[in-house]
């Protein structure tokens, strides 16, 4: 490490050591035999310092106009001096300035490339994030696009929701009444039915009873039979005639109660068939009348059979075949009720 000074004395050393070495004491190679040390005006002007001595120690006695000569030169030889040590200070200051400056200058390049690098990283970057924004953008779009359409989706189903809902509901309406139709429809046909049985019961039960008393009265009129027998020939056709006409009702009766039935497995065409059933009770009503009007005929018959004074063996047989038709008419009603 240099050191902040030196002195004269050791400038002299310096130089006395080079001559002895047959060196010239030059100003750096006195400052490297002081270990490149002090600074080269100083040693320029000790160096002056010396040599000037050293002139005056050695110099002649010479007359005034040598000596102002003498005076010039050393004079000229000190502005010469000056005038490198001045210009040397001037060097050392524009080496130390121009270093700086290419220390700055590399430093400016440096932090230059380095901000050029990364302005240049950072349009790339700006571009990619101007590409993401862009994608970004379309991305966003094509989403409002599904969010409008999923809107419109969402809106469509749930008119159709409302709609299914509404036609559900008027399904289980429909269905309700025709549950409430269909049991009132068998409740008024089992009444019907049970009428019906009753009133078959009853009508049995009195012909029973004419039968009866037509067998008392057979053996009373036997002869009076005999006499009509054509005529009861023809009665036994009318009366052949009325049970085929009973059973014929009978059968459409079946049908309309079948008919009625069926209503629980087509819900759908419930308010068809209530009309087609209200129909078939006016058409049950109707039959109803005629198999009345037949069983009343019936027993005007038999009471005209009983008034017969007919009571051969044919009159019982025929009694008893009319008895025999009764118990099969009774077994399919029976079975129809069941």
């Amino acid at each position: 490490m240099a050191r902040a000074g030196i002195y004269k004395s050791e400038v002299l050393r310096a130089r006395d050591r080079l001559i002895s070495q047959g060196k010239y004491p030059s100003i750096d190679a006195v400052r490297v035999e002081l270990g490149n040390t002090g600074s080269k005006v100083t040693i320029h002007r000790y160096l002056k310092e010396i040599e000037d001595e050293e002139a005056a120690a050695t110099a002649p006695k010479i007359s005034i106009s040598d000596e102002l000569a003498e005076l010039v030169g050393r004079l000229s030889t000190r502005l010469e001096f000056d005038a490198n040590a001045r210009v040397v200070a001037l060097m050392e200051e524009f080496n130390a300035k121009e270093a700086q400056y290419k220390a700055s200058l590399e430093t400016s390049k440096s932090e230059t490339a380095a901000a050029r690098r990364q302005l240049e990283q950072t349009q790339l970057e700006l571009a990619r994030e101007r590409e993401s924004l862009e994608h970004a953008n379309r991305e966003l779009a094509l989403k409002a696009i599904e969010q409008a359409q999923l809107v419109e989706q969402t809106t469509q189903l749930q008119t159709r929701l409302e709609s299914a809902q509404a036609h559900s509901q008027s399904l289980e309406e429909k269905h309700t009444h025709a549950r409430e139709a269909l049991e009132h429809f068998r409740e008024a046909s089992k009444e019907q039915r049970e009428r019906e049985l009753r009133q078959h019961e009853q009508q049995l039960q009195y012909l029973q009873t004419e039968l009866t008393k037509a067998n008392a009265a057979v053996s009373a009129n036997q002869q009076q039979m005999r006499n009509d027998h054509q005529q009861n020939q023809a009665l036994a056709r009318e009366l052949g005639q009325a049970r085929s006409q009973l059973q014929s009702l009978e059968t459409q009766l079946q049908a309309a109660q079948q008919t009625a039935l069926g209503l629980a497995e087509v819900p759908q065409q419930l308010e068809d068939l209530t009309a087609k059933a209200l129909s078939r009770e006016q058409d049950l009503a109707r039959l109803q009348a005629d198999l009345l009007q037949a069983t009343q005929r019936n027993l005007e018959l038999e009471r005209q059979l009983a008034a017969t004074s007919a009571a051969d063996a044919a009159r019982q047989q025929l009694t008893a075949d009319l008895m025999r038709r009764l118990d099969t008419l009774q077994a399919p009603q029976s079975h129809t009720n069941a």
